[in-house]
């Protein structure tokens, strides 16, 4: 009798993809010997694409009896459609990772896909791509090799989830795609080739991954205060996170001139955005690009950047962008006062700072994504300890010690920034800091986007606090709402204000037009004030004159 996994594959009409029975993925998935379960899987198959030479033709089955056989085109596949479909297929492994619980696509995984890609293009599993849209229509006559199909979802998920052996990278039409995306790094090349743009050179140097490219009007912004992040997240594909950082680190110099690894410096960015939480309304991966594009206008446009290294800025840019990452949209009182693992394993002390830190180390350790890969010996120990302390300075609980010391240090012997000293690390720690709360200083458009997200998160942990009894913190009662004109002037007048004042007395730090932001927003604040207390005292008059009349 022939095997129930050899089932007719059969050829739809107008269309170039072919269905597989999904039985004999079923077969292979509760096999535990992986990759060999592929193997039984391509002898035993009758499928009349096939064409194994050890083994004579079996007798064909039909699927359904009212549909006819048809015998499979040999068809050849260009170099630039063999790309378009390992791009698509390996999207579909990143889009996957990410649905489940936010895993980072590693390069095993990808090898894994790639054996996966061409097991199942000899054993004929076919099918149409569904997850790239861009792709779609370019990938709708392209087959994977002379003889091979793409994957269709429930073969895919199959091969997936029972693959869990290491395999070698087969030098095949694959391996470059492998090595460009390898850690979920998409060049701008790949995108391209995804739109129907010139086909990839087949010599590509590893290392050659281009910033992708965004229309000039955010490009030649991204050094500037009025910058738009909001557009970046509309138009990159990479993710704003990803693209903002990437570019500043160029346009800073610091790629080239410090010899730094793009695809190790590209893989870690990815991983960054990923490790950040998309439902988070404020906390997310738009959140650590904005702080790291304010980082830099504080930072580049000052005298300050003359002070520093090459590598202590590099360092300062990579911590702004990570310094939120893993943010579970809960501040640390919250995550000490309901006893959360996360401050446990923190022993109570800044737990999301230091693990948003312990992460963003974590991130370094994956395949060729150590950025830090430029240091080495004494240095390495410094940096680590440099990285560490910029993102623990974003710690509201020690914004009031800090403003304080740094105004002592002015006040009498003055701040002296040299090399790695203490006094450079408060004042940097510092700027990261201000950066993290610098939405008062953007324009009032920006400023209200940003007030509106973080509002919401703050409401969504005040849900918490009260399903949970505990007393609902100061203006996170969506059901008792602080007025925003009033939350806000506190905020400013309580917290950024002071703190940029106090960075301003350094002649290292030019932040004059920073505080002219906040004085015109602070004023915004108060007119809206105003006019809300003039329409309650009309409300109140109109009321009163009603039941007077009444």
């Amino acid at each position: 009798a022939t095997p129930k996994a050899a089932r007719k594959v059969v050829k739809k009409k107008k269309s170039s993809a072919l269905a597989v029975d999904t039985s004999a993925a079923g077969t292979a998935r509760r096999s535990s010997s992986g990759l060999t379960a592929i193997a039984q899987m391509k002898s035993k198959s009758s499928s009349p694409g096939n064409k194994v030479k050890s083994a004579p033709p079996k007798p064909k089955l039909q699927r359904h009896a009212t549909q006819p056989t048809t015998k499979k085109e040999k068809t050849t596949m260009s170099g630039k459609e063999s790309r378009l479909a390992a791009l698509a297929i390996l999207r579909r492994l990143h889009l996957d990772a990410r649905k489940d619980v936010g895993a980072i696509v590693t390069i095993s995984e990808l090898k894994q896909l790639e054996e996966t890609v061409r097991a199942a293009a000899d054993l004929n599993g076919i099918t149409s791509v569904k997850g790239n849209a861009d792709a779609r229509s370019a990938l709708d006559n392209a087959k994977l090799g002379d003889d091979g199909y793409l994957l269709d979802d429930e073969l895919y998920n199959s091969l997936k989830s029972y693959m869990s052996v290491d395999v070698q990278t087969p030098k095949d039409k694959l391996k470059r795609a492998v090595k460009k995306l390898a850690g979920k790094a998409f060049s701008s090349k790949l995108l391209a080739a995804a739109r129907g743009g010139s086909p990839i050179a087949q010599e590509d140097p590893e290392d050659d991954i281009e910033v992708e490219v965004m229309p000039d009007y955010i490009d030649q912004s991204v050094t500037r205060m009025s910058f738009d992040v909001f557009e970046v997240e509309k138009e990159s594909q990479l993710g704003a996170l990803v693209w903002v950082t990437e570019s500043l680190l160029d346009k800073a110099g610091l790629v080239s001139g410090l010899k730094v690894k793009r695809q190790f410096l590209r893989n870690w960015l990815v991983g960054l955005k990923g490790a950040y939480h998309e439902k988070n309304s404020y906390h997310n991966q738009l959140h650590g690009a904005d702080v790291a594009q304010t980082t830099y206008c504080l930072l580049f446009n000052s005298p300050l950047s003359g002070e520093l290294t090459d590598k202590m800025k590099y360092v300062c840019l990579l911590a702004a962008a990570a310094h939120d990452v893993g943010h579970v949209g809960l501040n640390n009182n919250f995550l000490v006062n309901t006893n959360d693992p996360l401050a446990i394993t923190y022993c109570y002390d800044a737990p999301l700072e230091k693990m948003h830190a312990s992460k963003s180390f974590e991130l370094m350790r994956l395949p060729n994504s150590d950025v830090f890969s430029i240091f080495d010996g004494e240095e390495l120990k410094n940096a680590r300890a440099w990285f560490t302390s910029l993102i623990l300075a974003t710690d509201m609980a020690g914004h009031f010690h800090h403003i304080s010391q740094l105004n002592n240090k002015f006040d009498t012997v003055g701040l002296k920034v040299e090399d790695n000293n203490a006094d450079t690390v408060l004042l940097c720690g510092m700027l990261i800091h201000a950066s993290d709360v610098s939405n008062p200083t953007k324009s009032w458009k920006y400023y209200g986007l940003w007030t509106e997200r973080v509002m919401e998160e703050f409401y969504s942990q005040g849900d918490k606090e009260r399903e949970l009894g505990l007393r609902v913190s100061d203006g996170y009662d969506r059901k008792k709402p602080t007025p925003q004109s009033k939350f806000q002037n506190g905020f400013i007048a309580f917290i950024v204000k002071p703190l940029y004042e106090c960075l301003n007395r350094s002649e290292l730090l030019h932040l004059e037009a920073f505080l002219a932001n906040i004085e015109d927003n602070l004023n915004n604040w108060k007119r809206s004030a105003n006019q809300s207390l003039a329409t309650g005292e009309r409300k109140k008059s109109v009321m009163k004159r009603n039941s007077v009349i009444k």
